[in-house]
């Protein structure tokens, strides 16, 4: 017979066991290891166009020539900046 010790760690092994089996499953169906990869991915490709290193270690993307900076663009249309 179990005493009153074993039983309250048998209970709280089985809701942590339930919990656990419970939260993979609610992570697979939302696919929330895909969406963090994916915002990963993004946050990598944006800071390549920013031209700083992702944490991959990734370099900037390359520029075309003809591209210009924005402050560039801006003051081209506004002079009186």
């Amino acid at each position: 017979m179990l005493g009153p010790m074993e039983h309250s760690l048998l209970v709280v092994l089985a809701v942590v066991v339930v919990f656990l089996l419970f939260r993979e499953f609610w992570t697979w169906y939302w696919k929330q290891s895909e969406q963090v990869n994916l915002l990963k991915d993004i946050r990598a490709s944006l800071r390549r166009l920013e031209g700083r290193e992702d944490a991959r270690g990734v370099g900037p993307a390359p520029r075309p020539a003809e591209e210009r900076d924005w402050r560039d663009r801006v003051f081209a249309r506004f002079p009186a900046l």
